[in-house]
């Protein structure tokens, strides 16, 4: 483990150039929203980094997000286990997707909530759990990518 960082439960995946961090709880879709992502994802490429445990460490001002070295290159799949999957090494993260059973707002603010991980903020769009979170994702990416 890089010295400073910290260990989150989450998935982190590389849509393009984006890092993008995706928390939530146990069962709440992390996982799979990722997998949906690199299955059919219309805005380009999206590549696994991270699945279940994310390092994170701060690089100046940015954050990174590296796999935790014992499940490097596996995601899991609900009703397969877990699995191969091919996975990049690193991302900065850019963005922050915090999946909850009752998300707190009906309408977006002006400016997009923020998760703050190692004294950084990441604009944070907060999405229901499960299925939902992919149709609701692609509907405010490009707002997402306009606050960073």
């Amino acid at each position: 483990m890089i010295p400073g960082s910290v260990n989150l439960h989450g998935v982190a995946v590389a849509a393009g150039e984006t890092g993008l961090l995706i928390l939530g709880d146990s069962g709440s879709g992390k996982s799979m929203l990722a997998s949906r992502m690199i299955a059919d994802w219309p805005f380009g490429r999206v590549r696994l980094v991270a699945d279940d445990r994310v390092l994170v460490s701060r690089a100046v001002d940015r954050l990174v997000a590296r796999p935790h070295p014992a499940i490097a290159g596996r995601i899991e799949v609900r009703g397969l286990g877990i699995v191969e999957a091919p996975a990049l090494e690193a991302v900065v993260l850019r963005l922050a997707v915090r999946l909850e059973p009752d998300p707190p707002s009906r309408l977006p603010e002006e400016v997009l909530p923020v998760e703050e991980v190692l004294g950084i903020g990441l604009p944070c769009a907060w999405l229901p759990v499960s299925e939902p979170a992919y149709a609701r994702l692609l509907t405010i990416w490009s707002y997402m990518m306009r606050c960073t």
